[in-house]
C-alpha cells in the first residue's frame, strides 16, 4: 500500500486551482452558497478555463530531497482518536497546553489516510521542520498537503508555530490556542479567491491540525511506544521501478499497545479500532523533578481512561495509575489497568473453539484477576509490566528485589474447561519465558487462575516444573512468602 508521502515524491504537489477548490468544496455539506461565485463564472463564455487558470503562482511545492529525508508518521489511530472523543478544538488545546509539542525531528511528515472527515479528504498529510530561534524556544513550519482524490496531492496551507525552549506551545493571548501563523497559496491577480477558500478548508478540519499536535504529544510521552513499520520487498520493488523510488517506511504510535489492548478492551475486530479507541479517552500529565511520579520518575506520560460498568448497574468508578517500566532490566513497560466491564463480543460464545478469556465472561474474568494481581503487586511494593510490543506477549510481569523477572499468563476458569486453561497457560508461560531477552536475573512462569484449580494433579504438575500457580486469595501471602525467600 501506498502511503501519501510515496505519491508526493512520485507526482510532486502543486497548489490547488480555483476549479479543484470548488470541486472539493462542493463535497462538504452546507457550504452550497461558497460556491454562487463558482457557479456565475461557469456560466460565462470560457468560464471553466478561467477557473482552471486562477492557480498560485508563488509557493508551488516543497523540495522533494527535503521530503525524502523526513521521518514518516502514520497517525491514522491518532485521528480517529480524536474524531471519536474530542469535538471541541478549545478542549484538546487545553490538554496540551502543558504538553512537549516540539517536533522529535528535524524532518518530519505525519500523514493520515482513509480516516472519514466531513470535509471529504481521502488523506492529509504535514511535512514539518523544526529550527531553533536565536533568542530561545523553537520556531516550527508545516505545510499541509491533502488528496481529495487518490494520486491528487495539494498543497493546502503553510502552518507555523512559535514554541518555548520547553517545546511547548506559547499561549496566542488569553486563549489556550498555540500563537499560530497561517498563510495559503494565492494568485496575486485575483486576490482574495484562491487563499479565502484554502483557509475555509483547512479550518473547517480542526481535527488536521489537532492531530499533527497530540502526535508529537505522543511521541514526547514515555509510556508510547514508536514502531516501525517495514513495506513488503516485492511491492517496494516494484513500486521502485514505476516510480524510481521505494515505498516508505513508516512509523506508527503504539498507544494502547494496540496489540492486546484494542481486542480486549475495545473489541476491536468485531466493533472496529475507533469504536475502540473511544473506550480508552486518555489525557497527558506532566511530572517535574520538583514533583516526580514515584518520587523518582519525571516526563511526559500518555494516561488513559476506561469507562467502568454500566448505567442500570450502577455507576463503577476505579483509580487509573500509570506505573514505571524496569528499564534497567530492558524489558517490559508500564501496566495499564483493563476493562473489566467488557461486553461479549459479537459473533463469539465460550466454548465455541476461541479462547474464552477473549469474550464474554471470561474476558471480563481474566481482566479482573490481571487487575488484582498488579494491585497486589502494588501493596508489595513491586511494580507490574505489561509487555513491550517487541516482546513475548505474556499478560503481567514484575521484578522481584533480586531482580529476578516474573512474567504471569493469566485465565479464567469454569468447571468445564479447567483442565484445558491450566494445560494451556502451562505451555504458553513456558513459551514466553524462553522468548525473552533480558539483563534481569533469572526468568520464572506464573499462572495466576480465577480461582483455586479443582484438579490437585495440575497444582502439583505446575510445582514439579517450577510454574508458580495462584489465585486472588494467595496473591498477597505467595508474593510475600516468595520474595522473602529470594532475599
Amino acid at each position: 500500500m501506498t502511503r501519501l508521502r510515496d505519491r508526493i515524491m512520485a507526482t510532486g504537489a502543486s497548489a490547488p486551482s480555483y476549479y479543484d477548490l470548488a470541486l472539493a468544496t462542493s463535497r462538504v455539506p452546507g457550504w452550497e452558497d461558497t460556491l454562487e461565485p463558482f457557479h456565475d463564472l461557469l456560466r460565462r463564455p470560457g468560464g471553466e478555463w478561467a477557473a482552471r487558470s486562477i492557480r498560485a503562482k508563488v509557493g508551488q511545492g516543497l523540495r522533494t530531497d527535503m521530503l525524502g529525508k523526513a521521518k514518516v508518521i502514520a497517525a491514522e489511530n491518532v485521528a480517529r482518536y480524536l474524531t471519536d472523543t474530542y469535538t471541541r478544538p478549545e478542549d484538546l488545546y487545553t490538554m496540551l497546553s502543558t504538553v512537549i509539542v516540539v517536533p522529535p525531528h528535524e524532518l518530519t511528515f505525519v500523514e493520515v489516510q482513509g480516516v472519514e472527515n466531513r470535509m471529504g479528504y481521502h488523506a492529509f498529510g504535514w511535512a514539518v521542520s523544526r529550527q531553533p530561534r536565536a533568542r530561545g524556544g523553537w520556531v516550527m513550519d508545516a505545510n499541509l498537503f491533502v488528496e481529495w482524490d487518490k494520486g491528487k496531492p495539494f498543497i493546502l496551507a503553510l502552518m507555523t508555530w512559535f514554541l518555548g525552549e520547553d517545546g511547548r506551545y506559547q499561549p496566542e493571548g488569553e486563549l489556550p490556542t498555540p500563537y499560530t501563523r497561517m498563510s495559503f497559496p494565492k494568485d496575486p491577480d485575483h486576490p482574495g479567491v484562491v487563499e479565502n477558500l484554502c483557509e475555509r478548508l483547512v479550518m473547517g478540519y480542526g481535527i488536521a491540525v489537532a492531530t499533527l499536535a497530540m502526535t508529537f504529544g505522543l511521541m514526547h510521552s514515555k509510556n508510547v511506544d514508536v514502531v516501525v513499520q517495514v513495506p513488503g520487498e516485492k511491492q517496494s520493488r516494484a513500486h521502485h521501478k514505476r516510480r524510481g523510488v521505494p515505498l516508505t517506511r513508516y512509523s506508527v504510535l503504539d498507544i494502547q499497545p494496540v496489540t492486546r489492548a484494542l481486542e480486549r478492551e475495545g473489541n476491536a475486530s468485531a466493533d472496529g479500532l475507533g469504536s475502540a479507541l473511544h473506550l480508552c479517552r486518555g489525557h497527558f500529565k506532566t511530572y517535574r523533578p520538583e514533583a516526580p511520579l514515584f518520587g523518582r520518575l519525571s516526563g511526559q506520560y500518555w494516561w488513559k481512561e476506561h469507562p467502568r460498568g454500566k448505567a442500570e448497574h450502577g455507576e463503577v468508578h476505579s483509580s487509573y495509575r500509570v506505573h514505571p517500566a524496569a528499564s534497567d532490566a530492558g524489558v517490559g513497560r508500564v501496566y495499564e489497568p483493563v476493562d473489566e466491564h467488557t461486553e461479549l463480543a459479537t459473533g463469539t460464545r465460550e466454548g465455541g473453539g476461541r479462547d474464552p478469556d477473549l469474550a464474554g465472561r471470561g474476558l471480563r474474568a481474566h481482566n479482573r484477576v490481571q487487575n488484582q494481581l498488579a494491585e497486589a503487586l502494588l501493596a508489595a511494593g513491586l511494580t507490574p509490566l505489561r509487555p513491550a510490543p517487541h516482546e513475548s506477549q505474556y499478560d503481567l510481569g514484575w521484578l522481584s528485589s533480586t531482580g529476578d523477572l516474573y512474567i504471569a499468563e493469566v485465565k479464567s476458569l469454569t468447571d468445564a474447561n479447567e483442565v484445558q486453561q491450566v494445560r494451556l497457560a502451562i505451555g504458553q508461560v513456558l513459551h514466553y519465558a524462553t522468548g525473552l531477552t533480558t539483563s534481569a536475573g533469572r526468568i520464572h512462569p506464573v499462572i495466576a487462575c480465577e480461582r483455586e484449580p479443582a484438579d490437585g494433579d495440575l497444582v502439583r504438575a505446575c510445582s514439579d516444573h517450577g510454574i508458580a500457580i495462584v489465585w486472588p486469595e494467595r496473591f498477597a501471602g505467595w508474593l510475600a512468602e516468595h520474595d522473602e525467600t529470594r532475599r
